[in-house]
């Protein structure tokens, strides 16, 4: 396993925070603890939390509406998490490849 290296992974650090601080700031904190006036119950879940909110459905659970709250908090939040991660590599794996092509340029 080689060691992470921080210059190389910046954007999958990045992007993953972004994502992160996004659904932990606007939708955990608004959207499903303090309701927006006007917005309907479970529109944040609905909207920003499809998949997790489909799965759950899917599956039927029925649980208390803390842990419900929680599921979809915690695991909202792990998705995004994710797909800031998946992005950042993809920006960062073309990036290393513009460089590395740069690279060998200069050498001929």
């Amino acid at each position: 396993m080689k060691p992470l290296k921080i210059e190389e992974n910046i954007f999958r650090i990045a992007f993953g925070l972004i994502f992160g601080i996004f659904h932990s700031q606007f939708v955990i904190e608004f959207l499903y603890f303090y309701p927006l006036e006007g917005v309907p119950e479970n529109f944040g879940i609905v909207t920003y939390d499809a998949p997790l909110f489909f799965l759950w459905n899917m599956l039927h659970l029925q649980a208390p509406r803390w842990l419900y709250n929680l599921f979809f908090a915690v695991g909202g939040s792990t998705m995004y998490i994710s797909f800031g991660v998946v992005l950042g590599s993809m920006v960062d794996g073309l990036i290393g490849k513009l460089l590395r092509a740069q690279e060998s340029k200069k050498e001929k």
